[in-house]
């Protein structure tokens, strides 16, 4: 038996719900504000995020800086895992704290 039929029960597989992977990039966009260039674990994350949006179609990029629900995976996708093309358009969605 399944993980998945386990967890959710027999039937789970057949209903045809998929899985959504959730990728909270608040801190990337935290440090983005800040600094020009990505750090070490900033590029990583942003290497797993980019990994897992171009594999999977239920991958969601997102960010609750200034506790508000961004959406991320345009961004991501656009920025290929290159933090210095994301960082200026998450700069652009994100100002900077009091501006």
């Amino acid at each position: 038996m399944s993980f998945v039929s386990r967890f959710f029960g027999a039937d789970a597989s057949k209903r045809g719900a998929s899985a959504r992977i959730y990728i909270d990039l608040t801190d990337v966009v935290g440090h983005a504000i800040w600094h020009a260039t990505g750090a070490g674990i900033q590029r990583v994350q942003l290497e797993v995020a980019t990994a897992l949006v171009r594999s999977d179609p239920d991958a969601v990029p997102f960010s609750l800086y200034g506790d508000i629900w961004r959406d991320l995976r345009a961004s991501v996708e656009e920025a290929d895992g290159d933090p210095e093309r994301l960082y200026p358009r998450l700069r652009e969605y994100f100002p900077y704290p009091g501006a």
